[in-house]
């Protein structure tokens, strides 16, 4: 397999798989505001309308949350293999380690690991801070 055929091969699994996570997210977006005023038969005498009306809300604020997410994850993806981003930090690590040493690759795959992280975090910590303290199920500050 060429490297442009692989690169293809990558490209095409990538944009399946958003693909079917993106129709996956929004059908599920769809469904909830559809029946965001219909509280299921069998949870009518438990739940009040107003309780599902804030969960449905709840629960579309999250999926926007993770639609952004989507996309930062595979622009990503992206950055640290066509980007090269994965090769900068092997060239980096091979500095402090012999390349293709043990502690080589665990370096890199620990920095791949923390870049992940810091790349999430904002949109974490929106929803853990602003989502969810939103709709009162969060209380906590920052600070803690």
């Amino acid at each position: 397999m060429t490297p442009q055929s692989f690169a293809l091969f990558f490209l095409s699994l990538l944009s399946l798989s958003l693909f079917a996570r993106l129709v996956l997210m929004l059908r599920q977006m769809r469904h909830v505001r559809l029946n965001r005023d219909r509280v299921p038969e069998p949870f009518a005498q438990v739940i009040s309308g107003d309780a599902h009306r804030k969960a449905a809300d709840y629960l579309r604020a999250r999926m926007q949350v993770a639609l952004a997410g989507l996309f930062i994850g595979a622009s990503f993806l992206i950055g640290m293999t066509w980007g090269g981003g994965l090769q900068a930090l092997h060239d980096q690590l091979s500095h402090l380690f012999s390349a293709g040493s043990l502690l080589h690759g665990i370096a890199l795959l620990a920095g791949l690991a923390i870049a992940g992280w810091l790349i999430e975090l904002p949109l974490t910590l929106y929803r853990i801070f602003g989502v969810e303290r939103r709709f009162g199920f969060n209380r906590m500050t920052p600070a803690l």
